[in-house]
């Protein structure tokens, strides 16, 4: 049975913080969220997280913007899965808004073409070989955050069933 951890004053929490941040780049919701059970008092937190922004170590428009060169340079997503997860992770809508706009800026289709094809390349994905393929294959380009015209143009440029890829794009996007 673990014991239950000391609660912390303002300072310890701010150690604690900077310990957080420096493993990875944590938004105000996050830290909230990972010191509030370990804070002695609202106060000890609020003046910890103060603290923090003071510094210039708590920034939520420098961790979006971060996360989002990280997922679509690396990872390969799409913009709307990056907007999902950097609501998830509080990150304020503007700065979030903002941090995808810059990073995906309106390339129109060829842009988020090229960015697909990047990701089916990473994934190693192949052209599917029968219709309950293309249909996973279509579900996994939408959890990746693309759009699901770009989704279709990828199955039709491997010219797949055109009726097939239209019962596809009628399908609902993710949540």
């Amino acid at each position: 049975m673990r014991s239950q951890p000391a609660a912390l004053d303002a300072e310890e929490l701010y150690a604690a913080a900077v310990r957080a941040l420096a493993q990875r780049g944590h938004t105000e919701a996050e830290l909230r969220r990972k010191l509030g059970r370990r804070a002695a008092a609202a106060d000890a937190l609020e003046a910890a997280l103060a603290r923090l922004r003071d510094h210039g170590y708590l920034d939520d428009a420098r961790v979006a913007e971060s996360y989002t060169r990280f997922q679509k340079e690396v990872r390969h997503h799409g913009r709307l899965r990056v907007l999902r997860e950097l609501r998830a992770r509080g990150v304020a809508a503007a700065a979030a808004e903002a941090a995808v706009r810059r990073q995906f800026p309106a390339a129109g289709a060829a842009g988020e073409d090229a960015l697909v094809r990047a990701f089916l390349r990473s994934k190693r994905l192949a052209r599917p070989q029968d219709e309950r393929a293309a249909a996973r294959l279509y579900r996994k380009l939408l959890t990746a955050g693309f759009s699901p015209a770009a989704c279709g143009r990828c199955l039709r440029a491997w010219k797949l069933q055109p009726e097939m890829v239209e019962m596809l794009e009628s399908m609902q996007e993710p949540e």
